[in-house]
């Protein structure tokens, strides 16, 4: 939580000097537990920046590609919400399709969450999959080749995952898809629970500590379950 007057870019890269402190819980039963919500997504504590200093004006790499993406995602945003729309309808709008959820307000968030209804409103492999097979049939409308279409496909849809703040459900799904996809445009044979556990072992790899998050093993239990239990 830091109060910054200046400009800040996508892609810059910066110093700060805080402190660590814990989320502070509600004081009147009933209400949003925002330390609780923060424990389930794997963070104990928030980090109070008192200064920042911009060490880094551009991004470089890799960065550009995402600083570019999350570039487009806000100007996508500004003309999805443009319009008589109500703050209501914006906000759900926004978190609906580019996973922009700061516009929900703390009583909507629980309400959601309490009916169930919160997994629609957070980009993860729900939408990420639904979003690949619009690809894959938008592709083959095309006239492209087989091959071609499962190459590109993964290409397109991590423009979105990217666009969307890559969040970790999305990424996780996307990199399961594409490793699947991949196979099939490469001609090699493929096997959905060699892909899913093939992209937990490259994610784990990426960072162990992952194994221990309750989102990590939440979504590779299911999607396990699912692929085996359709099987049988």
């Amino acid at each position: 939580l830091l109060r910054w007057e200046g400009d800040l870019r996508y892609g810059q890269r910066g110093e700060a000097s805080g402190a660590f402190r814990q989320a502070t819980r509600p004081g009147l039963p009933g209400a949003f537990d925002y330390a609780r919500f923060l424990r389930l997504s794997g963070i104990r504590h928030l980090f109070w920046a008192a200064d920042l200093t911009v060490t880094q004006v551009e991004p470089t790499d890799w960065r550009r590609l995402v600083a570019a993406s999350l570039d487009a995602r806000e100007r996508v945003l500004r003309h999805l919400l443009a319009g008589e729309l109500g703050d209501q309808e914006r906000a759900t709008l926004a978190a609906m399709t580019l996973g922009f959820r700061q516009g929900m307000e703390a009583p909507e968030r629980q309400l959601l969450a309490r009916s169930g209804l919160i997994h629609l409103f957070a980009i993860s492999g729900l939408h990420v999959g639904v979003l690949f097979a619009v690809l894959m049939t938008g592709l083959s409308l095309t006239g492209l080749r087989f091959e071609t279409r499962h190459l590109v496909a993964p290409a397109l849809l991590l423009l979105y995952v990217l666009a969307t703040g890559a969040p970790p459900s999305a990424m996780r799904a996307w990199l399961m898809l594409s490793l699947w996809s991949l196979g099939r445009g490469l001609k090699l044979p493929t096997d959905g629970l060699n892909s899913i556990l093939l992209a937990a072992l490259l994610l784990l790899l990426y960072q162990p500590l992952w194994l221990f998050h309750a989102g990590f093993q939440f979504s590779f239990v299911v999607v396990l379950a699912l692929v085996w239990g359709w099987r049988q």
